[in-house]
């Protein structure tokens, strides 16, 4: 069973995060468009191995602070929220496993505070060492304005997209090899 979460106070954020588990600590950042609840048979299988399984909903998800500013999504924040919650948790170090976004931070946390990441497996996300101009300006020019990414940055149409009806949009995104429940039960 995933646990009901516990807000974590931050400085300029409350973090939901689902704790299980005694024992070493895991982290678990998660990608996009996901929550925390992403983890929740890792959650369930580590707490059971004896780790103390913690998983986030990142800042702007779930039901984590969401701060309005795009200012306040900078790496630094990010990484910051990770570092926060290790400090609020007294944890002086964590094991970190990450996927997609939550793969981006890891990276620049490993490089920001090695001392804080006991071990890291990063999913699907290899290394990038920074650039030397701004990422978006790559993505523009490599994919154009249409590129998800470069959207995001210069409108609110993915967020109308979205609230116009997010059943069809995770359709598209989650299931496009989808099966019937009929087929997916033959299995």
């Amino acid at each position: 069973m995933f646990p009901e979460p516990t807000d974590i106070e931050l400085p300029d954020v409350t973090l939901a995060t689902h704790i299980a588990g005694d024992g070493p600590p895991v982290v678990f950042l998660h990608g996009f468009p996901e929550i925390a609840y992403s983890w929740r048979h890792q959650v369930a299988a580590l707490s059971e191995a004896g780790f103390k399984a913690i998983a986030p909903d990142l800042r702007g998800y779930g039901t984590s602070s969401r701060p309005d500013s795009v200012n306040e999504y900078t790496i630094q924040h990010l990484t910051g929220d990770a570092i926060g919650l290790l400090d609020a948790l007294e944890l002086p170090a964590a094991h970190f496993v990450a996927h997609d976004w939550g793969a981006i931070i890891l990276w620049q946390l490993a490089l920001m505070h090695p001392e804080r990441i006991d071990s890291m497996a990063v999913l699907n996300i290899p290394f990038y060492p920074r650039p030397p101009i701004d990422p978006i300006a790559i993505f523009r020019h490599r994919f154009g304005d249409d590129h998800y990414i470069v959207n995001f940055q210069d409108s609110d149409e993915a967020d109308r997209r979205f609230a116009a009806d997010p059943a069809r949009l995770f359709q598209r995104l989650m299931r496009k090899n989808q099966v019937t429940r009929e087929q997916f039960e033959a299995l």
